[in-house]
C-alpha cells in the first residue's frame, strides 16, 4: 500500500512538473512596450498652438494656420548598437488630435539615439498616391501629392504682421517644400528608456523660432511668402528645409503606470 501511495505521489510531482514547465508563472519581463512618437510646436520652449500669433527673435509676428509635415523611416539606437525600425512614414497634422502621434510597439532598452526623413525619400516619393486606402499616409485622398511636384514633404501656411498694423493686411505664408533635393535626414543624440512600468512618449519638437531665423538663413515673410519648390524656387525651398532641420529636436515624457 505504502509503495502506491509513493507511486501516486511521484506522478502527481511529476505532472506538476510538466504544468509549471508550459504554463506561464505570471512573472515574466515584458520585452516590448508602447511608445507614443508625437509632433508639437514649441517657441522658446514653450508649446505653441495654431491660430495663435507668436513673436520670433527677427521680429515677425506670425500666427500659423496649417502644419502638415511628413516625418519618415524612423528609427531608434539601441545602447548596444541595435537598430529599431519604427514606421516607414507619419504624416503628422497640428490642426488634428489624432493626427498629431502615433503609437508603437518597440523593444524594452536603454537607447540613444533617433534618425529620421523630413520629407520622403526619392523611392517613397516616387509612390503613386491612387494605390493607397485613402487612411494611409501617402493616399491621395490626403490632399499632399501634386503631379507637378509628386509629394508636398510640408504645409505650413499663416499669415505675418510685420508692419504691426491691422491684422487684415497680414502678408500670407503658403509654404509647399518638396521634390527629391529638400529632402533631409536628421540623426538626434538623445537617451531615454523604454520599460514596461512607464507609459513613455517621445516628441519631436518644431522650435519655430529656429525655423524662420536658423542653420539655412532669416526667412522674412514678405519677400519669402510663399515657395511651391519650382526650380526658380528652390534656393528658398533649401532654406526652409535647412531651417527646419536645425529647428527639430527630441523630448521624452514618462509615465509611471
Amino acid at each position: 500500500m505504502k509503495k502506491k501511495i509513493y507511486l501516486y505521489l511521484s506522478l502527481a510531482l511529476l505532472a506538476l512538473g510538466a504544468c509549471s514547465k508550459d504554463e506561464p508563472s505570471g512573472t515574466d519581463t515584458p520585452t516590448k512596450a508602447d511608445v507614443a512618437f508625437g509632433l508639437q510646436l514649441s517657441l522658446y520652449g514653450n508649446e505653441q498652438a495654431l491660430n495663435e500669433y507668436f513673436t520670433t527673435s527677427n521680429g515677425y509676428k506670425i500666427i500659423l494656420s496649417n502644419f502638415r509635415l511628413y516625418i519618415s523611416n524612423i528609427e531608434l539606437t539601441k545602447e548596444n548598437g541595435e537598430k529599431v525600425s519604427v514606421k516607414d512614414v507619419m504624416l503628422y497634422d497640428i490642426g488634428e488630435t489624432e493626427s498629431r502621434s502615433f503609437t508603437a510597439n518597440i523593444p524594452v532598452g536603454n537607447y540613444t539615439s533617433v534618425r529620421f526623413g523630413l520629407g520622403l525619400d526619392p523611392a517613397t516619393n516616387d509612390s503613386d498616391p491612387t494605390s493607397f486606402e485613402n487612411s494611409h499616409p501617402l493616399a491621395a485622398y490626403q490632399g499632399m501629392y501634386w503631379s507637378m511636384l509628386k509629394y508636398r514633404f510640408a504645409i505650413i501656411e499663416g499669415r505675418a504682421n510685420v508692419a504691426g498694423g491691422d491684422p487684415a493686411n497680414d502678408a500670407l505664408m503658403a509654404y509647399h517644400p518638396g521634390t527629391d533635393p529638400a529632402y533631409r535626414t536628421l540623426d538626434i543624440d538623445y537617451a531615454f528608456n523604454v520599460d514596461a512600468n512607464s507609459a513613455a512618449s517621445l516628441n519631436f519638437v518644431v522650435e519655430l523660432n529656429e525655423l524662420f531665423d536658423g542653420n539655412g538663413g532669416n526667412i522674412d515673410p514678405v519677400t519669402n511668402n510663399a515657395t511651391h519648390s519650382t526650380p526658380a524656387e528652390m534656393p528658398f525651398t533649401n532654406i526652409l528645409m535647412d531651417n527646419l532641420q536645425g529647428s527639430i529636436y527630441a523630448e521624452a515624457i514618462y509615465t509611471r503606470l
